[in-house]
């Protein structure tokens, strides 16, 4: 299908999303890459099932959260045996990336 969306973390510092990156340089709480990896995917993850032009930022939020805490990041990540064992991002990280992701289309 013509629906994959391609997902590059570089470092700490940024997470591209078909092409587009989210610059995490100055989100403090962000340690490792891996927590921007996971970042990422929630973007990604939110982008393929949750904003359907309706919903606000926070609803999006909750909904990732409610997703995670019932199924794990396994769920956000298309169970990827590498990430599916990442720290699950904060609400205030998640928040953040979606601050600064200029295609975002709620």
């Amino acid at each position: 299908g013509g629906s994959r969306i391609k997902l590059k973390t570089m470092g700490r510092e940024a997470v591209s999303i078909d092409r587009e990156t989210i610059d995490l340089r100055y989100v403090e709480q962000i340690v490792d890459s891996e927590q921007v990896t996971a970042l990422g995917y929630c973007v990604k993850y939110a982008q393929k099932n949750i904003f359907d032009g309706k919903t606000t930022l926070i609803q999006v939020v909750d909904q990732l959260e409610a997703v995670m805490e019932k199924q794990g990041m396994a769920a956000v990540c298309e169970s990827r045996s590498s990430v599916a064992n990442m720290a699950r991002p904060r609400r205030q990280e998640i928040f953040a990336c979606f601050d600064r992701y200029r295609s975002l289309k709620l």
